[in-house]
């Protein structure tokens, strides 16, 4: 019998844990690969990380570096 743990092992879904704690540009390069080019979806994980990490981290501003980045790389892709 299948279960989701038999259907889902070994398979890896997201960014690699190590790259919220990057530096922003890093990080930046690492989500958009994840995300197959898309740096709406690499927002997207962005900010859901994020979210749920509950307090400060010691690289927030690199967080928000990054943050702004990909808002400027979307900003862009919409004007062209």
């Amino acid at each position: 019998m299948q279960t989701s743990e038999n259907l889902h092992a070994g398979k890896h879904y997201g960014p690699p844990p190590e790259t919220f704690q990057q530096d922003a540009e890093t990080m930046v390069n690492s989500l958009i690969d994840d995300a197959g080019d898309d740096p709406t979806l690499a927002l997207y994980k962005l900010l859901f990380y994020m979210d749920r990490n509950g307090g400060t981290p010691e690289n927030a501003a690199d967080l928000e570096q990054a943050k702004n980045k990909l808002e400027q790389i979307i900003a862009s892709d919409l004007t062209c």
